[in-house]
């Protein structure tokens, strides 16, 4: 049988924590990007104040200076590091 096609009536972002109590260890998470960039870097990066993912980039960036064409590899290998949590 055919599924009706549904109508998103309203998107609500929660920032503020309102509606819902999320636990997301940041840490943790920028722990398990630094993990996967040693693979390419060959030394643990240090954690800095810049958001996991811009930090992502940003590491991504370092990686394919030295390693052509790794850059995006290390990119996607950190998303399915933070997708697994």
């Amino acid at each position: 049988m055919p599924q009706k096609e549904r109508k998103i009536n309203a998107v609500v972002f929660d920032f503020d924590g309102t509606l819902a109590h999320l636990v997301i260890d940041f840490t943790e998470m920028k722990r398990r990007v630094a993990a996967a960039a040693s693979a390419w870097l060959g030394r643990r990066p240090e954690p800095n104040g810049t958001p996991a993912l811009e930090w992502i980039e940003e590491l991504a960036r370092d990686i394919e200076v030295g390693q052509a064409g790794q850059g995006r590899r290390f990119f996607d290998a950190a998303h399915a590091v933070i997708r697994d949590m």
